[in-house]
């Protein structure tokens, strides 16, 4: 059985950040922000503006220039619409280029019960709904929805050559 460092049997109970086993191991990694419970989200929706922006800098250094990017996710929530308007300040401030994607823990919009069920099975009844409302998969149009009020089509352009820029850095291989 393995206890360690929010790890048990395996499974992640809670997010960690081990820098020194970034560093030894960042070679050929690409790297996000993360959801609202990364490093640099929470630091934003804390207003701890330089301390998400000490993050980012920690985690390009160690991951590359060219190789750390900026995560911006549809939702409708407050704090991810206002992280993502953050981000985008990050992102020309620091000249650390940003993305989209969507936080995906069940397939379609209408798997969210299941989820739902999931969850509270797990951790007993609690709300999920608004919080996981759109961490599902989705198409561009209904992405860019969720952006609308904030993000001109030059922004949502400049995401998606980001986008294309990582899936060009990828390769295949065999463990």
């Amino acid at each position: 059985k393995i206890v360690s460092k929010g790890f048990v049997d395996g499974f992640y109970y809670k997010p960690r950040v081990d820098y020194e086993v970034l560093e030894t191991y960042h070679e050929g990694i690409i790297a996000l922000s993360a959801c609202l419970a990364g490093e640099v989200s929470k630091n934003l929706v804390r207003g701890l503006d330089e301390e998400a922006e000490k993050a980012a800098l920690r985690y390009e250094e160690i991951f590359g220039k060219g190789n750390f990017f900026l995560e911006m996710q549809p939702s409708s929530d407050k704090d991810q619409i206002y992280v993502n308007q953050q981000i985008l300040i990050l992102s020309k401030l620091l000249n650390i280029p940003y993305i989209i994607t969507t936080d995906s823990h069940y397939l379609k919009a209408e798997d969210a019960p299941i989820h739902k069920a999931f969850l509270n099975s797990q951790e007993g009844d609690r709300e999920v709904d608004a919080f996981y409302a759109t961490t599902y998969l989705m198409g561009t149009e209904e992405i860019e929805q969720y952006f609308i009020s904030y993000a001109d089509e030059e922004i949502l352009q400049e995401a998606y050559k980001n986008i294309l820029k990582i899936k060009n850095m990828c390769e295949d291989y065999s463990i």
